[in-house]
């Protein structure tokens, strides 16, 4: 993954390319992929990770508007793509296969574009918050996390992308993972109802001075209430 050098290096100086980026005005990302599938035709329940092997061009349309909207920043279109979430259409077993070729359609949308755009692999939670404790282990979420991650890698992603979490020792697994596996920079964000608490009832304020010692290089909130 590197050319001539030390890969950790390498992955370094990404980390301080993104910063320094960060540091020189703000990036704007993309939006909602989800939304928008669902606006140009594809069913409510339909399993939107597996439209990037089924319906790579409408995927890479998405991608290809954001950019032409201004997006410095596009996610690929993972949220959902690890084998818990993905088993419910029997496609546990693709997981990582998913998550490559996402991050290959962002990256040509990115280079039929022509812009200085970084590509960040979505990885989401394992389950969804309504639904209460998934009942697997540590090694097994892991494991789950670690097929999207390779998979992301492989396809050659910019940054990783961890959202919408409400289970913050799901959170700190991910990124444990992903800083096991790469020094590429690492967007974490959490998500809040209402009551303005986690799933343990951490407050935003207290999630946040956790996360800042973890080595994530930025990190926020989304959905939810939002980051009001």
């Amino acid at each position: 993954m590197s050319e001539g050098g030390d890969p950790g290096q390498v992955r370094t100086s990404e980390r301080d390319r993104f910063r320094a980026r960060l540091a020189g005005r703000p990036l704007v990302a993309d939006g909602a992929t989800g939304t928008l599938l669902f606006s140009r035709g594809i069913p409510q329940r339909a399993c939107l990770d597996e439209l990037v092997l089924s319906r790579p061009d409408l995927v890479g349309t998405i991608h290809r508007e954001y950019l032409d909207a201004g997006a410095d920043i596009v996610e690929t279109a993972t949220f959902g793509a690890n084998r818990v979430r993905l088993a419910g259409w029997g496609l546990g077993d693709i997981a990582a296969r998913l998550n490559r070729r996402a991050a290959q359609l962002a990256r040509e949308a990115r280079d039929v574009a022509g812009r200085d755009a970084l590509v960040a692999g979505s990885i989401g939670p394992l389950g969804r918050p309504a639904h209460g404790e998934l009942g697997v282990g540590d090694a097994t979420a892991r494991a789950a996390f670690r097929e999207p991650l390779d998979g992301l890698l492989e396809g050659g992603v910019d940054l990783l992308s961890l959202e919408t979490f409400h289970d913050f020792d799901q959170l700190l697994l991910a990124i444990s993972e992903v800083r096991a596996t790469t020094s590429l920079p690492i967007v974490a964000s959490m998500t809040f109802g209402e009551e303005l608490g986690l799933a343990d009832g951490r407050t935003p304020e207290a999630a946040a001075a956790v996360l800042a010692r973890t080595g994530v290089d930025t990190l926020g909130v989304n959905c939810g209430v939002g980051p009001s």
